[in-house]
């Protein structure tokens, strides 16, 4: 059972699935799928990377989220 405080691990892989539960996984599953399950590297540049960047370059003259989503690679 999980209680409040306690620490989930999880990975957010690719998938066709609509409900976003349905694309984490424990980390030990990812190994278990040798290669079936992949990390959605997008999901992470976009929702943990370039937000704390984009908080960061604010203060820079020049600079917009667009702008660092395309150098981070996202479409």
């Amino acid at each position: 059972s999980i209680r409040a405080g306690d620490f989930v691990e999880y990975v957010v892989c690719v998938s066709t699935d609509s409900q976003f539960s349905n694309h984490c996984y424990h980390p030990s599953e990812l190994v278990k799928a040798d290669g079936a399950l992949v990390i959605d590297k997008d999901w992470y540049i976009q929702h943990q990377i370039l937000p704390p960047i984009s908080r960061l370059c604010a203060p820079i003259a020049g600079t917009d989220v667009q702008q660092l989503a395309f150098h981070l690679g996202l479409d």
